[in-house]
């Protein structure tokens, strides 16, 4: 997964000043209807490599750009207005 598949997929680039250090990192956020995927920080993802999670899940670490991209349209596909 890289940041073109992020930015593929229509997920935003959200950019951040740590409050501690102050250094500015970023991440990628997409929502869908009430759900919300973001990816980690951009200052994690070069320690452990780009993943997606889904807001308020601790459960689900998405890791694959094809998981990632089944993920999002089958969602997007089953969105109810």
């Amino acid at each position: 997964m890289t940041e073109k598949t992020f930015r593929d997929l229509g997920f935003s680039k959200i950019y951040k000043k740590c409050e501690i250090s102050e250094e500015i990192y970023h991440y990628y956020r997409l929502d869908i209807g009430d759900i919300i995927i973001c990816s980690n920080r951009s200052d994690m993802a070069e320690v452990t490599g780009p993943e997606a999670y889904i807001m308020d899940s601790k459960d689900i670490i998405i890791k694959g750009a094809g998981d990632l991209e089944d993920i999002v349209t089958i969602l997007q596909r089953n969105l109810i207005f």
